[in-house]
């Protein structure tokens, strides 16, 4: 059938129709796109991913990318996390800048454990809320960091092998741990065996050492803590074993015997001057001539060099020894005081000793001892005074007169380096007290028959004179 003119008609309206078809097939596919870009995720223009989680030496590092957004557009990421399961923490960081084409970030966390991302969101330029869309597998991540504290174990041992009479335990024994000369919490403690005691420590270096114990164990320390200094570092775990070793039981220069010396120290150094007188006593009853509590007088001087070593006496011997004379604080005339004593079953343990006053005395010695007697020298006072004493007689009208006279007047002192004496004209009624150190000085002049003491003056500054009239 013809719908046009001269069929032209037709051919034009089936071309208006075609083109209709086409307005509504496009208008339809049109519609379908937009309804495809809102249902998949990957063209969501408000992505924003976990791209990695790090575990570091401080806790973990996430990076979080926006694709779809450019460098320089995400502003601040805003994240919440939990540490271990706790309570809820929120946390901000800037966007990187760079190179790089999308926006992205870095969130440093610190802690130990497990670290968990709940959400993140960031405002764009485009002043939107994102929200966290990828790498959700990454939000969680455990990350363990080693302790920043150390531990110390140390352990005592004692061993008494050397010699059956040494008996001791590791809890004779006070153990001292110490950081700047401060013993650490928990410390000291009584020795213990294996595998003895635990200290929980701040990195650093410490000092090991012992006190109290019988004497005669000879100390050593093990490689951790050589000379008993060790230095930890975060997560350290190291040993510091304390070795206490008794002596050999045949000692001295017999078999089963021991000898005592004696040495003389002065002002810190081996003395080279004086001589000093000890008493000494022993019940030893191997050495000639003695018998159970014999006494031996002993004394240092330049002939024996300070020093002096008893004969061999079988173990199991008590001694002491004591120096005799020497004051413990100095007088006007001391040259030395006695400073005490240290002992030791060696010399340099002796000298590392701190001097007391206690008498050495060794009983039941089963080793060679060693004793030092320390003195300091006085001090030379050089501010000294003289008084001099002058008895004068004068008659009922104050002349003086100097025959007839008393056989003498004599006087009561005190005073340091003074003593009474009297006056006479064997001694022209005059004495004098020279070298005398500073201090309170009085003379009484005692009752004279047929006199009356009228006066008695002193006078001078550095050296008076005291005249007694009658």
């Amino acid at each position: 059938m013809t719908l046009g003119y001269n069929g032209k008609s037709s051919n034009r309206h089936a071309l208006l129709g075609l083109a209709a078809i086409l307005a509504i097939v496009l208008a339809g596919g049109l519609g379908f796109l937009g309804r495809d870009s809102t249902a998949r995720a990957d063209m969501n223009p408000f992505q924003l991913n976990i791209s990695s989680a790090t575990c570091t030496d401080a806790g973990v590092t996430y990076h979080f990318v926006a694709p779809h957004i450019a460098n320089g557009s995400g502003g601040t990421l805003t994240v919440a996390y939990t540490l271990n399961g706790g309570t809820s923490t929120t946390a901000t960081v800037s966007e990187i800048g760079g190179n790089s084409a999308n926006a992205q970030w870095n969130l440093a966390l610190t802690g130990s454990g497990t670290f968990h991302v709940t959400s993140a969101s960031f405002e764009g330029s485009d002043d939107e809320a994102h929200g966290l869309t990828g790498g959700l597998d990454l939000a969680t991540i455990t990350c363990t960091q080693e302790s920043a504290t150390a531990t110390l174990h140390v352990i005592k041992v004692v061993d008494n092998n050397n010699n059956p009479a040494f008996t001791a335990t590791p809890s004779a024994f006070s153990i001292h741990v110490t950081g700047s000369d401060t013993d650490v919490a928990g410390s000291p403690q009584a020795g213990m065996a294996a595998p003895g005691t635990s200290y929980t420590l701040d990195a650093g270096s410490y000092t090991v050492s012992e006190t109290g114990g019988p004497a005669g164990y000879v100390a050593s320390y093990s490689a951790d803590c050589a000379g008993g200094s060790v230095t930890l570092a975060a997560g350290d775990s190291k040993t510091c074993t304390i070795t206490n070793t008794a002596p050999q039981a045949t000692t001295g220069t017999e078999t089963g015997t021991a000898t005592v010396t004696v040495m003389k120290y002065i002002d810190g150094q081996a003395a080279t001057t004086g001589s000093f007188d000890f008493t000494t006593h022993t019940t030893a009853s191997n050495i000639s001539g003695c018998e159970s509590g014999c006494t031996f007088p002993l004394t240092l001087d330049s002939e024996n060099g300070w020093s002096a070593t008893t004969s061999a006496m079988a173990l199991g011997a008590s001694y002491s020894v004591a120096e005799t004379g020497t004051p413990s604080t100095c007088g006007p005339d001391d040259t030395y005081r006695l400073a005490g004593y240290t002992t030791g079953s060696t010399l340099a343990a002796a000298l590392e000793g701190t001097p007391g006053s206690t008498i050495p005395s060794f009983t039941d010695i089963q080793g060679d001892q060693y004793v030092v007697v320390w003195n300091a020298t006085c001090a030379t006072n050089t501010d000294t005074g003289s008084i001099t004493i002058v008895k004068q007689w004068q008659d009922q009208n104050g002349n003086v007169i100097t025959s007839g006279l008393p056989s003498g007047a004599s006087f009561t002192v005190s005073g340091a380096g003074v003593s009474g004496f009297t006056l006479n004209g064997d001694n022209a009624w005059q004495t004098a007290f020279n070298n005398l150190a500073d201090g309170n000085y009085s003379f009484t002049e005692g009752a004279i028959t047929g006199y009356t003491e009228t006066a008695a003056t002193c006078t001078g500054a550095t050296n008076s004179t005291s005249s007694f009239s009658g």
